[in-house]
């Protein structure tokens, strides 16, 4: 939210060539971040499915070979990234903007993008002992100072320098509170060469080897739209396609957190071999995280163009196919991240990642067959095309099997709820849109109308009584 509130403000001091540079760079460094090798993910999963008492040892030698593998990465990424960066002025079409100065914005990115790694293994452990709300509080706080930081040194006329020189300012005070914290989460912490060797850091990797061919993936899927528009396109087209693009990418993050969430305690459950209660957690939460999916895909394609239109302006937005697009797109990615959740949790990567790879093939070649026939929808309708194709259906049916739940179970518990809701939910939307632009007073009334409409049937529909007396037992407090 706080992105979405900032993001007109950074607009007042950046062009749309300037914005598009840095969603292009933005989209590099995500590539640059394959370099991660899985290790995070993995070294999160490894954590939280050894959490008893018998490999507190054990915690300590992963976390130290960890942070020893990602500080060689740390530099890595700097190295290859000062290497690359004579060619990024020249790859794209940044129109008149000055080659020296994007180039400067270039190097300065990478720096800041490479010193981010080595702590990502100690908030793996907070997360993975379960300490979610820390991890959160942490995250939110250093996000609020880097914002801070980026729209002062904005103000005080840096330009598009002001974004990078932020986030390194923030992300080396990161490194003594993530320090500070993760001993907090396991007080047996503590830094020691002797026990980084590589026989722990091939274990490391034997897990993290499906996560880095499943980022692969995602990186292809995800951020290639972008970086094939800077080439084909325009980076002001860049800039278009990001900003309509987000409120979805909001929504995504937003209902992804839920399964970040849920992830360490179900790997230390699938540890323990208890399939009956990971299979009870599964059933019960599918339809909350689904149906809020269903909603925000709605919202999406029925809404993105008066929120675009009310947060940066009419010369931003792409579209209203593009914003049907981004909707089914919504619902097709927490679909297959929702499934992969349990898959991911207890180890077992090898028929998601082989799905996954083959979905970023399809994206690949139909990404770049049709945004030369249809643009900016043609890029997004290739991401989408690939996902109904491959891992929408196949990565939950998988999940099902993994989890002994067969398909009428799965209607009985989950499919029947989310088709209702997408239906009244639809209706709703219908009628709310009636009075959108009439007035901002009752604008105003017709969204607030239709969240709170959704709420309840969220409430009512979506979640168990179970779930429901444990928000009930969380107010109270």
């Amino acid at each position: 939210m706080i992105g979405l509130v900032v993001t007109p403000i950074v607009l007042s001091y950046l062009d749309k060539t300037e914005y598009g540079i840095w969603v292009i760079i933005g989209s590099v460094l995500g590539y640059m971040g394959l370099m991660d090798f899985g290790i995070t993910g993995a070294t999160t999963a490894i954590i939280a499915k050894s959490n008893t008492q018998k490999k507190e040892t054990y915690i300590n030698t992963i976390i130290n070979n960890a942070f020893a593998l990602q500080v060689l990465i740390s530099l890595l990424i700097v190295i290859f990234g000062l290497l690359f960066s004579s060619y990024f002025p020249t790859m794209f079409n940044i129109g008149n903007y000055d080659k020296e100065d994007a180039w400067r914005v270039f190097v300065m990115a990478i720096i800041g993008y490479g010193i981010s790694f080595p702590p990502k293994s100690l908030k793996g452990l907070i997360r993975a002992r379960q300490m979610i709300s820390l991890a959160v509080w942490l995250e939110f706080i250093l996000f609020i100072i880097v914002t801070a930081l980026n729209l002062y040194l904005l103000h005080l006329g840096f330009g598009l320098l002001a974004l990078p020189l932020g986030t390194i300012a923030v992300r080396l005070l990161a490194y003594p509170i993530y320090i500070y914290f993760a001993k907090k989460a396991y007080p047996q912490l503590h830094f020691d060469l002797s026990v980084v060797n590589l026989k722990h850091m091939k274990e490391i990797f034997g897990v993290s080897a499906y996560w880095f061919v499943g980022m692969i993936a995602a990186m292809i899927i995800y951020s290639t739209d972008t970086i094939l528009i800077g080439m084909f396109m325009s980076t002001a087209m860049v800039t278009m396609y990001a900003l309509t693009f987000r409120l979805s990418e909001v929504l995504r993050e937003f209902i992804y957190s839920i399964n970040f969430t849920l992830m360490p305690g179900i790997g230390q459950i699938m540890g323990s071999g208890d399939k009956n209660k990971a299979r009870d957690i599964y059933l019960r939460s599918q339809p909350i995280i689904l149906s809020l999916s269903a909603v925000g895909a709605v919202f999406i394609s029925l809404f993105n163009q008066v929120f675009v239109s009310f947060w940066v302006g009419d010369a931003y937005f792409a579209g209203q196919a593009l914003s049907l697009i981004f909707g089914a797109i919504l619902f097709t990615s927490v679909v297959f991240h929702a499934s992969s959740l349990v898959i991911s949790a207890d180890l077992k990567l090898k028929e998601v990642t082989t799905t996954r790879i083959v979905e970023a093939i399809i994206n690949i070649v139909l990404s770049i067959w049709l945004i030369q026939n249809y643009g900016l929808n043609g890029v997004a309708l290739a991401t989408l095309m690939a996902a109904i194709l491959t891992s929408f259906w196949y990565v939950p049916y998988i999940t099902m099997r993994h989890l002994d739940i067969s398909f009428k179970t799965w209607i009985h518990f989950i499919g029947y709820k989310i088709i209702i809701i997408f239906l009244f939910s639809m209706a709703s939307a219908f009628i709310c849109k009636q009075y959108i632009g009439s007035s901002n007073t009752l604008t105003l009334l017709a969204f607030t109308g239709f969240c709170i409409i959704n709420a309840l049937l969220l409430w009512i529909i979506a979640l168990d009584k179970e779930t429901k007396g444990i928000v009930y037992a969380k107010f109270k407090r």
